[in-house]
């Protein structure tokens, strides 16, 4: 029975194989046939890039969200060393900053307000410049000035 089954499976694949290498083909066809196949493998091909480049958009917009949190974070971190320093005390020959970016040093003290040297301003466009992780590293543009200040917009900044 396996015999006459058998049969039945082989001998149409048997007859398709003859037919197909029977056939003459030509040069055209075959020409037209690769072109064919490779119109149909086009599209698949360009899926890929397509993932490629979405992944990347997708790459790239994590990457600006992780930098603006980065930024947010050491905003936040400026502030609060800011608001930390505005309470400590300031004594005469300590260095001040406000959250403008000005710089100066505590040249006199009074009961309800100080005297301060202001040396200049960092032209920075980030508030709080002197609060930063590396606030040693700013450029200063010079603008000598004594003003009196109740103090309250003026922090101890440069590590004193």
């Amino acid at each position: 029975m396996l015999k006459r089954n058998l049969t039945f499976v082989v001998l149409p694949l048997l007859l398709t194989a003859c037919a197909t290498l029977s056939e003459p083909t030509s040069e055209a066809q075959i020409t037209h046939q690769i072109a064919s196949d490779t119109a149909v493998a086009s599209p698949k091909t360009t899926e890929p890039k397509e993932l490629s480049l979405i992944d990347k958009m997708k790459q790239n917009q994590q990457q600006s969200k992780q930098e603006q949190f980065e930024t947010e974070q050491e905003t936040h971190s400026r502030q609060a060393r800011f608001e930390h320093n505005l309470k400590q005390p300031k004594p005469v020959g300590t260095q001040v900053c406000t959250w403008q970016n000005s710089i100066g040093h505590v040249s006199a003290v009074e009961k309800d307000r100080i005297q301060i040297n202001v040396h200049g301003r960092a032209p920075e466009t980030t508030y709080g410049a002197f609060f930063g992780a590396n606030p040693t590293n700013q450029d200063i543009e010079k603008q000598e000035a004594m003003v009196w200040t109740d103090g309250d917009d003026w922090a101890v900044c440069g590590g004193k």
